[in-house]
């Protein structure tokens, strides 16, 4: 996503502004934030927070976008909700992302650390294949995971957003290297009485094990819990 320097949002619970600006790549599940109001889940509200001093961007792909915008609307939450919080942890069930079998995956042939020090505006060097020059990282459809230069531990991060995984998702296969790699599959769909699903292709579990020789495995572990200390209503401006 650009960043300029703003963000706004209209109609949303302060449940989803903290979620959203405490949660990385992800939204805090509700679940996992605690100690909340229950104004915090009812009132609605249009926010609006600028830095007119921030630094500007226009790539799509840089996650740094995200973290920016986020770590504004907590300053703001800060600010005006007088919000105070901290993180505890507990045991609940996972997905532990494990080698099935021997990896399926390419090595990249990008320099994701040049890449990443040059920054997002900056011209592939002469000579250099402009595709090998983008950013490092993972693009999220539907029904796709493409990777560019992309770690299993970004994997396992994105891979709670996926329909039908519902968990958090612990990478354990000790690589820790980067990779280029193409993930499909049919999207979840629960099934009803009054309704007829036609499966026509893998789940995303069978295609960790078929397309990449990864796969989910059932598992305890801690897990990150937002732990709400104090929170009060705001004055309107």
């Amino acid at each position: 996503m650009p960043f300029e320097g703003k963000f706004t949002a209209t109609n949303v619970s302060v449940t989803e502004l903290i979620g959203a600006a405490y949660g990385g790549y992800l939204p805090l599940d509700p679940q996992h934030i605690t100690g909340l109001p229950s104004w915090a889940d009812r009132d609605r509200f249009d926010i609006e927070v600028r830095d007119d001093v921030a630094e500007r961007t226009e790539d799509r792909e840089d996650d740094s976008a995200i973290f920016a915008a986020f770590a504004m609307v907590r300053t703001m939450l800060e600010e005006r909700f007088g919000l105070k919080t901290h993180f505890t942890t507990r045991p609940e069930p996972v997905y532990a992302l494990v080698k099935a079998r021997t990896l399926a995956l390419t090595p990249t042939a990008r320099d994701c650390d040049l890449i990443a020090s040059r920054g997002p505006f900056a011209e592939p060097p002469a000579g250099a294949d402009p595709e090998l020059w983008r950013p490092c990282g993972l693009q999220v459809r539907r029904d796709q995971i493409t990777g560019n230069g992309a770690t299993l531990e970004q994997l396992a991060q994105r891979l709670r957003e996926i329909a039908g995984v519902d968990r958090q998702v612990v990478e354990r296969t000790g690589e820790t290297g980067r990779f280029d790699f193409l993930l499909r599959w049919t999207p979840f769909q629960p099934r009803t009485a009054d309704a007829t699903i036609t499966d026509n292709g893998p789940s995303i579990f069978t295609a960790l094990q078929e397309q990449l020789g990864l796969k989910l495995q059932s598992d305890r572990d801690a897990v990150r819990v937002l732990v709400v200390d104090r929170i009060t209503r705001p004055t309107p401006n």
